[in-house]
């Protein structure tokens, strides 16, 4: 009887371990997002424009994984196993593209602050489609949390002192594009790749369609980034490598187990780990709104983990 009765909470422990996990991945994914941001800086300073900067990283990035995917000899098993699942693999490369494209769109008519807070309206997109279509169930407890997750995006970058000048429509509507590809991707890898799917084919599929779609869209690349100095180089490897392998990777390990709709509310800690950054970094102070909004995204974490 007694042994019976612990079979339970054995599970429910499991569970929890595997939750804690999932939002861990989530929580390293939203820490080396925000890192890429000085970079990125830098990059801009140097000419580098942030059309050719999204096309150049994602063109890197899948150089850099088919030779790992080679060079440990999965490539051929990675092939295989992708083109089981192509049309979900393609969709979601796509959406990754036109997502980045999005939010470097908007932030040029928008302070980037707004877009980027814009580009955390996914988890609205997501919860939405899952009530319309009933394909999840959305708790009380996940529109709580996304209600508070927004209200906190728009605090931590002080979006409503920016409103005051007046907001573009053009960038507004880019913004919202990329949240709803960002929203697409996250829930496209929840519903349509297997869980048991090979975290690196799903990888390396995207990347090398964000990558044949940068070469289409942003042709001229090469020629402009022929002049690129060692430093420049450097940080297009890192990116490439942190924020689209290492990063996608933690992203689909973490969404798969705690699900779409919480994985979109955590990565939004991309925010404050920005704003924390930015204050080690360059100094910045963060005023009380901006503290108030970091508190907020936080606290929609841990709603979010409420069942």
């Amino acid at each position: 009887m007694d042994k019976k009765a612990t079979m339970p909470e054995a599970a429910g422990a499991k569970r929890n371990t595997g939750m804690a996990k999932g939002y861990l991945f989530l929580i390293l994914f939203a820490f080396f997002v925000a890192w890429q941001t000085p970079f990125v800086t830098i990059l801009q300073n140097h000419g580098v424009p942030a059309i050719g900067t999204v096309t150049m990283t994602f063109v890197v990035a899948a150089v850099l994984i088919n030779l790992i995917d080679l060079v440990t000899g999965r490539i051929k098993t990675v092939y295989r196993e992708g083109r089981q699942h192509l049309k979900a693999l393609l969709l979601m490369g796509a959406l990754n593209f036109m997502g980045s494209i999005g939010l470097f769109s908007s932030v040029r008519t928008l302070d980037a602050g707004v877009a980027v807070a814009l580009l955390y309206l996914s988890p609205v997109v997501i919860c939405l489609f899952y009530f319309v279509t009933r394909l999840r169930p959305v708790s009380r407890h996940q529109w709580i949390a996304v209600a508070v997750c927004v209200t906190g995006c728009a605090l931590a970058v002080n979006v409503f002192q920016v409103a005051k000048g007046g907001l573009s429509v053009q960038g507004v509507l880019f913004g919202i594009l990329a949240a709803t590809c960002m929203g697409g991707y996250v829930m496209c890898n929840d519903l349509l790749v297997p869980k048991d799917m090979d975290k690196w084919t799903a990888i390396t599929f995207v990347l090398d369609v964000a990558a044949c779609l940068s070469i289409v869209v942003y042709p001229g690349m090469f020629e402009q980034f022929t002049g690129l100095s060692l430093l420049d180089i450097g940080i297009f490897i890192y990116v490439a490598g942190v924020t689209k392998i290492v990063c996608l990777h933690l992203m689909l390990a973490g969404t798969k187990i705690v699900g779409a709709a919480r994985s979109a509310v955590v990565q939004s800690m991309e925010i404050p780990f920005t704003l924390l950054l930015a204050f080690v970094t360059l100094h910045q102070m963060l005023g009380p709104v901006e503290l108030l909004g970091t508190g907020l995204v936080v606290l929609s974490v841990i709603l979010m983990q409420r069942q």
